[in-house]
């Protein structure tokens, strides 16, 4: 079941640590698979968990030129990048089907090729197809011939540590899977987050900066109090800074997807890019 309006939070996400080329030249948008296989089975979440895909073809025709649209595998989650937004969620295997009923998106506006791509790919994945494994060869099937023909690209590299290194807000969600999620509204600067590896905390809000403390843990992220400077800011900027603080205090879980960092609390979650 598709949440409209809704964007992937962790969608987003588990996108970000993939290279950008695969093996054998998979990153191709021109090549297809062969006519017929032989060892295509439904796989296993474990034999999918850690591994990311490259489109080769979808309904039988090359991905938009550039889009480098995929589809990673983390810990019961896809996430999947059309050319235009990022799809994400829990998923299943069950009867060699994909069965993703909670999903969020983004919802940028993209050109109208991106557009039609994107349309596919959010129906097929929320349609339960049927999924084949062969190899490093992955296809998504619709029950009305719609398909996703993929290949794995190259493992990517461990996500960056927690402490030591600057994080840029990209995606606020709240709600959980039943909520609305959103990247940072235009006109607004993008909240930053800095954990030293002596625990000093550095924030900018959005608008008001200032610091604090925090404990980097197995799972999750222990904050002290963090104390803002109080320069008045204009109505969105101060509902992005209300929900950055308000998450960003005491006991909050963090994981990744991909190279995201995911920060978590009482169904909201900030999601994360590491700044270069």
């Amino acid at each position: 079941m598709w949440r409209s309006g809704i964007m992937v939070a962790l969608v987003a996400a588990a996108l970000a640590g993939c290279g950008s080329s695969d093996d054998g030249g998979a990153a191709s948008t021109g090549g297809s698979f062969p006519a017929t296989t032989t060892t295509a089975a439904p796989p296993t979440a474990d034999q999918l968990d850690g591994r990311d895909f490259a489109a080769r073809r979808i309904d039988g025709a090359p991905p938009v030129a550039g889009s480098d649209a995929r589809i990673a595998f983390r810990d019961g989650r896809l996430g999947a990048s059309t050319g235009c937004n990022g799809i994400g969620g829990r998923y299943e295997i069950a009867d060699g089907r994909l069965i993703a009923d909670e999903l969020f998106q983004t919802e940028m506006g993209c050109e109208p090729a991106l557009m039609r791509q994107e349309e596919r790919m959010r129906t097929l994945l929320g349609s339960h197809p049927r999924i084949a494994l062969d190899g490093r060869r992955l296809t998504l099937t619709g029950d009305d011939g719609a398909a996703i023909e993929l290949v794995e690209r190259d493992r990517p590299s461990d996500p960056p540590p927690i402490a030591g290194t600057r994080w840029t807000l990209e995606t606020i969600a709240e709600g959980g899977s039943d909520g609305t999620a959103s990247s940072v509204p235009a006109g607004v600067a993008a909240p930053t987050l800095l954990i030293g590896e002596d625990g000093a905390v550095e924030l900018f809000a959005g608008c008001n900066g200032g610091g604090g403390s925090a404990r980097v843990r197995e799972g999750f992220v222990v904050f002290g109090p963090i104390a803002l400077t109080r320069k008045a800011c204009d109505e969105a900027t101060n509902r992005v800074e209300a929900t950055v603080t308000a998450i960003l205090d005491g006991r909050v879980a963090a994981s990744f997807e991909g190279a995201k960092l995911v920060l978590a609390k009482d169904g909201r979650q900030l999601v994360f890019t590491a700044s270069r």
